[in-house]
C-alpha cells in the first residue's frame, strides 16, 4: 500500500458494514456486506482481502513509502466473497484453494529482502506479527496392520521399512509395535487427520515403496441381491407409461425469477407465489425455486419451436420446493405433462393422465372436476382428484400465459403431485376367468342439464344396483342442437351386460334397462332419447 494513502499508516483487519463501498484497483465501485472482510484503515477501506487492493492506496509514480502487508485469509470466506461480488482474481484464486499459513511471513521476509538486494529501495521499521494460526506440526496416529491391508492382503511391510521411507520424503515417524506415529509437516496439508489418516499414508507409502512391488490379489468381498426401494421402481414404471405414449422426457433447472411467475397470471396470494430465494443467484431470472414445472417446460418449448424440432410431446418429473414459512421450504416431486399440436386437444391430455393412471390400476377411482390455476384457459381446465383428494391440474394454457414465451401454438399442460398420485395406487392386479357365457351390448341416451358432467352420468349408470354383471360403461356421443331444449344436451352410453352361469334372458335385460334408466332420473332428473 502507499504508506501516505493509510490514515496513521495503521492497517486494520475488519468486516464491513453493510453497504459499504470500496473502489477497487480495477476503478469499479463495489458494495460489500458484513461478512466481506476489509482491510482498512482507521477511518476507510483501503483494500477487499483476498481478492483485490483498493484504488485509495494504490501505488503510483508519486509513491514515497510503501507498506507491505503478507496474510492468510479463510478460503471459504474468500469463496464466499467472490461469488458475492461476482468478481473473481488471481489473488482470490489462490487463497479459495487454501494457503499455507508459514507462508505469510516466509513471503513477507523474501519480499523485503528483494527490495534490498535490488537497491529498490530502503528498508526501514519492523514487522508486526499477528497470528492466531496453530503454526506446529501435526501428529497423527496409523495402524501398520491396516495399512499394509490397505496395499494388499498380500503386502507385510514393517514398521521401520515404513519410517525410513516416510523420512525419506521430510516426513517424521516412529514405530512402536502396530502403531505408526506420524509428524505431519506444516506443508502437507493433502494428509488428514481422523479416519482418513491410514488412507494418504498408506498413498505415501505405496507411492515409494512401489505400487509393482506388491503382489496383486483377487478381489473378495460380500454380494447381496439389490433391489430398487418402491419409490424409485414407481418413478421408473411412471417414467416408462410416459414414454411408452410418445412422450419424450426433459431435464430443466430447478431455478426460476420473478418475471416468469407473473407471467403465468397467478393471484397475489397464490401459493406459487410463496418461492425460495436463492442467496448467490446466477442471474435475476435463476434467482428463486421453482414452484411449478411449467415455466421450464414452456421455456424448453420455446426453443424447441424457434429450431424447428417438429416434437410437441414432452414430460418431467423434477422437484418443486415451497416457502410454507415453518423452517425448511416444502419439497413437492411433481409430473408435468405437456402436449402441443394440431392432433392435441384437452381430450388426448385427459387421456394420456387416465393411462398413467391405468399403470397402477387406478382409473376406475379418477374424477375430473372443473377448475385450474390462472394460467389456464377458462373452461377447459380440470382438477385430477382420487378418493375425493387433489393430486394435479389439467387443461389448456391461457394464450397470454403462453405469449410470454412466444409461443403461438395451443398447448395443454397437465401438473400432477407424484407422491399423492400414488398414494392411491391399486393392489396386486387381480385376473377373473374369460367368462362362459355371451355378454349383451346395449345403448342409451338421455337428455340431461348442461351443468351435468359425463362423469356424473357414467357414475350412476356403474352405481346402479343390477342383478347381473355391467361392464365398459362409455361416452360415445353428446348431441347439442335441433330436437334438444336449450340449456340441454344428450349423452349417449354403451355398455354391456353380463351373467357369470346363464345366458340373459329378454326380462332379465329390460329389468336391468328399467333399473339404469330410473336411476338416471332419480338422480340426474334426466329423460330418456333413445336405447
Amino acid at each position: 500500500f502507499d504508506l501516505n494513502c493509510v490514515e496513521d499508516g495503521h492497517i486494520i483487519v475488519r468486516n464491513a458494514e453493510d453497504g459499504e463501498l470500496v473502489t477497487t484497483l480495477d476503478g469499479k465501485e463495489r458494495r460489500t456486506d458484513a461478512n466481506t472482510l476489509l482491510i482498512a484503515d482507521p477511518k476507510k477501506g483501503v483494500g477487499i482481502a483476498g481478492v483485490m487492493g483498493g484504488l485509495n492506496s494504490e501505488i503510483t509514480d508519486k509513491t514515497k513509502a510503501t507498506l507491505f502487508e503478507s496474510a492468510v485469509f479463510k478460503a471459504a470466506n474468500i469463496r464466499a466473497t467472490t461469488r458475492m461480488l461476482r468478481h473473481s482474481t488471481d489473488a482470490s484464486q489462490r487463497f479459495a484453494k487454501g494457503v499455507e499459513c508459514h507462508n505469510a511471513m516466509l513471503a513477507l521476509d523474501r519480499a523485503i529482502e528483494l527490495v534490498a538486494e535490488l537497491g529498490a529501495g530502503r528498508v526501514v521499521g519492523n514487522t508486526i506479527d499477528v497470528c492466531s494460526a496453530d503454526l506446529s506440526d501435526r501428529t497423527i496416529e496409523c495402524s501398520i496392520a491396516h495399512i499394509n491391508g490397505i496395499l494388499s492382503r498380500e503386502c507385510n511391510i514393517s514398521g521401520d521399512e515404513m519410517v525410513s521411507m516416510l523420512r525419506s520424503i521430510n516426513i517424521g515417524a516412529r514405530a512402536d509395535g502396530d502403531k505408526l506415529t506420524v509428524s505431519v509437516p506444516h506443508y502437507r496439508v493433502d494428509i488428514e487427520s481422523g479416519i482418513e489418516a491410514d488412507w494418504d499414508i498408506a498413498e505415501e507409502i505405496g507411492r515409494i515403496y512401489g505400487y509393482y512391488n506388491i503382489a496383486p490379489t483377487s478381489i473378495i468381498g460380500e454380494t447381496f441381491q439389490g433391489k430398487l426401494r418402491e419409490d424409485f421402481a414407481d418413478e421408473d414404471k411412471l417414467k416408462d407409461a410416459m414414454a411408452a405414449q410418445g412422450l419424450y422426457e426433459m431435464y430443466n433447472y430447478n431455478f426460476t425469477g420473478s418475471a416468469a411467475i407473473d407471467a403465468l397470471l397467478l393471484k397475489e396470494d397464490s401459493e406459487f407465489r410463496k418461492t425460495v430465494r436463492i442467496f448467490n443467484p446466477f442471474g435475476e431470472d435463476q434467482s428463486l425455486m421453482r414452484t411449478t414445472l411449467v415455466i421450464g417446460m414452456l421455456e424448453s418449448l420455446s426453443r424447441n419451436i424457434s429450431k424447428k424440432t417438429g416434437h410437441g410431446r414432452f414430460f418431467e418429473v423434477g422437484n418443486c420446493h415451497f416457502a410454507n414459512g415453518a423452517g425448511l421450504p416444502e419439497e413437492r416431486k411433481m409430473l408435468g405433462i405437456l402436449l402441443t399440436g394440431e392432433d392435441e386437444s384437452f381430450f388426448t391430455l385427459k387421456g394420456s393422465v387416465m393411462e398413467l393412471a391405468s399403470c397402477f390400476r387406478m382409473e376406475k377411482a379418477a374424477e375430473f372436476k372443473a377448475g385450474g390455476r390462472e394460467y389456464y384457459q377458462p373452461g377447459q381446465k380440470a382438477g385430477l382428484y382420487f378418493g375425493g383428494e387433489k393430486v394435479g391440474e389439467l387443461g389448456k394454457l391461457h394464450p397470454l400465459a403462453l405469449k410470454h414465451w412466444d409461443i403461438g401454438v395451443p398447448a395443454y399442460y397437465a401438473e400432477i403431485d407424484v407422491n399423492l398420485l400414488l398414494a392411491h395406487k391399486g393392489g396386486v392386479p387381480a385376473y377373473d376367468p374369460i367368462p362362459k357365457f355371451p355378454r349383451v351390448e346395449r345403448d342409451i341416451a338421455v337428455i340431461v342439464d348442461e351443468s351435468v358432467t359425463a362423469a356424473e352420468c357414467q357414475r350412476v349408470i356403474e352405481q346402479t344396483r343390477l342383478k347381473v354383471k355391467l361392464e365398459d360403461v362409455r361416452l360415445f356421443d353428446v348431441y347439442r342442437g335441433l330436437g334438444i331444449p336449450t340449456g340441454k344436451k344428450s349423452m349417449a352410453y354403451s355398455f354391456a351386460l353380463r351373467a357369470e352361469d346363464h345366458t340373459l334372458t329378454d326380462e332379465e335385460i329390460k329389468t336391468a334397462m328399467n333399473l339404469v334408466i330410473r336411476a338416471l332420473q332419480a338422480r340426474l332428473k334426466a329423460e330418456l332419447r333413445g336405447v
